[in-house]
């Protein structure tokens, strides 16, 4: 099984670049090829970036995509990817968020990866929005089996900045695994957001039923939190 972690990538912005730098540093520990992605746009494509990486990694059984700013311990990503692999399903190996506060970020609190130091995720945890739990929205860090990505085609490349393209993805997949977890997520400053408009939603993904299987809860919900 060759199991592969795919990055959407494009450097410019010290703080994101920062972030990124502990993310690959703490992956790089657990001997998984890494690829990167742009999307050739003016404007950023996570879209776009999550499909040349996976393009990039060339023949893969199963990919983990994540974001530049964001870490999942690795024991949840591991658990993902034996799931994934034994299901054939798409899986996200998380249902916590945590988003580290500007004034967090200022003051050094993210400095360090939280994972595996007690103190240091009490901290984080502690100055961090939006942690939100069970929190069942979509998000770019998910695991995909081959056979699952070449069913769905990748990610939808019409949808330009960020946001609600991941949602489509799984909305496109029709189903998927969800195991409980943590992400933490790096501040930096944001960037453009996909404002919707009347034609932002695609036919294709509106008003269709979608499965999201709680594993670790025993049930199944068909809406993703805040979305949908």
């Amino acid at each position: 099984m060759r199991v592969v972690i795919c990055f959407p990538w494009r450097g410019g912005d010290p703080d994101r670049e920062r972030a990124y730098g502990l993310v690959r540093s703490y992956y790089g520990l657990f001997d998984i090829p890494m690829f990167e992605g742009d999307s050739t746009l003016e404007g950023f494509s996570p879209a776009r970036a999550r499909n040349a990486a996976a393009e990039a990694a060339g023949d893969w059984d199963v990919a983990v995509f994540l974001d530049a700013d964001c870490v999942i311990p690795f024991v949840n990503v591991w658990r993902g990817v034996e799931h994934a692999r034994k299901t054939g399903c798409v899986t996200l190996p998380w249902d916590e968020f945590y988003s580290m506060t500007e004034e967090g970020h200022r003051l050094g609190y993210d400095t360090y990866i939280p994972v595996d130091d007690p103190e240091v995720e009490e901290v984080w945890r502690a100055n961090s929005i939006g942690c939100e739990r069970p929190l069942y929205s979509p998000g770019g860090s998910v695991i995909v089996p081959r056979e699952a990505w070449d069913r769905v085609g990748g990610y939808d490349e019409r949808f330009i900045g960020w946001g609600f393209e991941d949602a489509a993805f799984l909305v496109a997949a029709g189903e998927f695994d969800r195991l409980s977890g943590p992400q933490f997520h790096f501040w930096h400053p944001s960037s453009a957001f996909s404002v919707p408009t009347p034609d932002f939603w695609y036919r294709e993904y509106r008003d269709v039923p979608v499965t999201q299987r709680l594993i670790d809860e025993g049930r199944e919900v068909n809406r993703f939190g805040s979305w949908g």
